[in-house]
């Protein structure tokens, strides 16, 4: 089994060049402080289980030991809230949120177009096709462009002979 290697890009987050709208650009992994501002906002977007069910209580006439196990649920769930914004939901709440997909723009560009603004992000994001940005999002998480990702699942000698990935 081949060891992979590592370009000195790799090793810098040299990144990947797309071109948008006849421009080239670079977009790198995030940082450990664009995860952070970019938790931010997935707070922002996603409630919390207790929370929305306090809202609706009164509404949903339950019996009492529906109603603990109710609460007992929702406080079990958000034992693990905010949900990663590296993980599939936490990157759906993002591409669904006009705000934090920006962000996550301008965060995967501010490394080699420093002083970027949100409002150049912006602009950028909205000429970006679907294929585009989630190119953009699956390398900003795992460093690795989606075709990558595809050509080593789809490699026979680097999947794992216990479970097959």
């Amino acid at each position: 089994m081949a060891q992979p290697a590592f370009s000195i890009d790799q090793l810098t987050n040299g990144g990947f060049p797309l071109e948008i709208g006849g421009k080239v650009y670079r977009f790198a992994e995030l940082r450990a402080k664009d995860y952070g501002r970019l938790q931010g906002h997935i707070r922002r977007i996603q409630p919390k289980a207790v929370d929305v069910l306090s809202s609706v209580i009164k509404d949903l006439k339950l019996t009492p030991e529906d109603l603990t196990e109710s609460i007992l649920k929702a406080y079990e769930r958000d034992i693990f809230w905010p949900v990663s914004c590296d993980s599939p939901p936490g990157l759906g709440m993002i591409q669904n949120d006009d705000e934090a997909r920006t962000d996550l723009i301008k965060f995967c560009l501010e490394k080699h177009q420093p002083g970027i603004t949100s409002t150049e992000a912006r602009e950028i994001q909205e000429q970006m096709t679907v294929r585009q940005f989630s190119a953009v999002a699956v390398f900003a998480v795992t460093g690795r462009l989606p075709e990558e990702i595809l050509a080593e699942q789809n490699d026979p000698e680097r999947q794992s002979p216990s479970t097959g990935t």
